[in-house]
């Protein structure tokens, strides 16, 4: 009897120190799975920032080249008047180049490179907040699985 009691209790502690040794791999393992998800969440940020930081470069060329643009602008214009002063074909001639010229209209073609630019900003940054839920809602299951097994 008590012979099969202790054999009964050798099984139980063998049990349990194989039950450990899974738990220490699975820990290793959630440790591994968690520390490669931040690795790839570090770099969705870092992905963010640079095309922010990116971002915010073509918006300064491209207020610089609305100015350089107003400038080039009021100088057909100013150009224009003078010639129109002198009577000649050339006056009829800068005339039509100047109508030509603000029909293409580039701070149209501008306007629609930053509301692209912006789009594609926002669509960065709701993946990054997707991602961000997703690890949040994994670490609380690895806390429940944690609380549930008895780590804590």
């Amino acid at each position: 009897m008590q012979q099969k009691f202790k054999s009964k209790l050798q099984n139980i502690i063998t049990d349990c120190e194989q039950l450990k040794d899974q738990n220490a791999s699975f820990n290793s393992e959630i440790s591994n799975f968690t520390t490669k998800y931040r690795m790839r969440f570090i770099n969705i940020i870092k992905r963010a920032q640079s095309e922010e930081t990116k971002k915010l470069q073509e918006e300064k060329s491209l207020k610089s080249n609305i100015k350089l643009h107003n400038y080039l602008c009021k100088q057909i214009i100013d150009s224009t008047q003078y010639n129109l002063q002198r009577p000649n074909r050339k006056a009829e001639k800068y005339k039509i180049q100047e109508e030509t010229f603000f029909d293409r209209n580039p701070l149209l073609y501008l306007k629609q490179q930053l509301q692209q630019d912006k789009q594609r900003s926002l669509k960065l940054s709701i993946q990054a907040r997707h991602f961000s839920i997703q690890q949040q809602k994994f670490v609380q299951k690895l806390e429940n699985y944690k609380d549930f097994i008895g780590l804590k």
